[in-house]
């Protein structure tokens, strides 16, 4: 067989192959350029757009927090979705809007038409929880080891992808092969291709894994009475009022929420600081030595 090569020695008892955990962490590779390769490239794009040097932080503050907050209006229900069509469909669709959202970043030429971007990439990509919930279906019958170093690979990836992507569109900041016209386009365009990538590499080798049928310990509550046609909303509410009664879940819930906070905070601090001029505070560093910075915190953070 030609993938024979690619079968990790654990499938024998269950667990995933090599290329099917490549593939989820393909996606969360592409989620993770997708929501950060623009990072260096905020400070000179807000400078372009108008904004003064005081107003520079609260730019890219707007358009880190509106993807995250387009990425929790849609994960829940992409990721209830995901359990109706399975996980394939979604980490494709979404993998190409990461794609398509991070090229086009590069061509904006209005502070709306990049808000409006990051929002429409946010919304599409969803390739977190739903990697989350495939990686989860590889791993239902693994070692409870082995599960456990695959989720924290998969966070691993993220991290590392994050500081890559970075120290990439910052090198190629002044690039101009693309564009004279639209000097990001470039570096956005370079980022986008191992995204575009993955996504073929998902559709042509991901299966589509069988999901784990769950027995509830006690027989569910009684549907409620509900308008006909709501049936997915439903139940996805059905499914958030289950999980909000754990109190254990409700507080991992909200460690992560804060964590996710403050790591947004020190990015956004982090970039200004890198990039504004000394005289507001600032170490007047350029796209390509922020670019480096920020790969070098990224990887002293694994």
């Amino acid at each position: 067989m030609p993938w024979s090569r690619f079968i990790d020695e654990n499938t024998a008892v269950g667990g995933p192959s090599r290329l099917q955990l490549a593939c989820v962490f393909g996606c969360t590779a592409a989620a993770a350029i997708a929501v950060q390769a623009d990072a260096p490239l905020l400070p000179p794009m807000a400078v372009r757009f108008g904004f003064a040097s005081e107003a520079v932080g609260t730019f890219i503050g707007a358009l880190q927090g509106s993807y995250s907050l387009a990425q929790f209006c849609s994960s829940c229900f992409v990721g209830h979705l995901s359990d109706r069509i399975g996980r394939k469909p979604l980490l494709v669709a979404g993998t190409l809007a990461a794609g398509l959202g991070t090229a086009a970043f590069g061509t904006a030429d209005t502070a709306g038409a990049a808000l409006a971007l990051r929002v429409a990439t946010g919304l599409c990509t969803h390739n977190l929880a739903v990697g989350k919930a495939c990686l989860a279906d590889l791993t239902v019958e693994s070692p409870p080891q082995q599960r456990a170093w695959h989720f924290a690979l998969f966070g691993a990836v993220f991290s590392a992808t994050r500081a890559f992507s970075t120290a990439l569109t910052g090198s190629l900041a002044g690039a101009r092969w693309l564009s004279r016209a639209r000097p990001y386009c470039t570096a956005m365009a370079v980022a986008a291709v191992p995204i575009f990538l993955v996504s073929l590499l998902v559709a042509c080798a991901l299966v589509e894994p069988p999901r784990p049928q769950c027995t509830p310990a006690a027989p569910p509550p009684p549907p409620r009475r509900r308008a006909a046609g709501c049936g997915c909303l439903g139940d996805m509410r059905l499914g958030l009022r289950i999980v909000w009664r754990e109190k254990s879940v409700r507080t991992a819930v909200a460690c992560f929420a804060l964590s996710m906070c403050a790591n947004g905070g020190i990015l956004v601090a982090l970039i200004s600081v890198l990039e504004l001029p000394a005289a507001q505070g600032g170490l007047g560093l350029g796209p390509e030595a922020a670019g480096a910075s920020l790969f070098v915190f990224g990887i002293a953070a694994l």
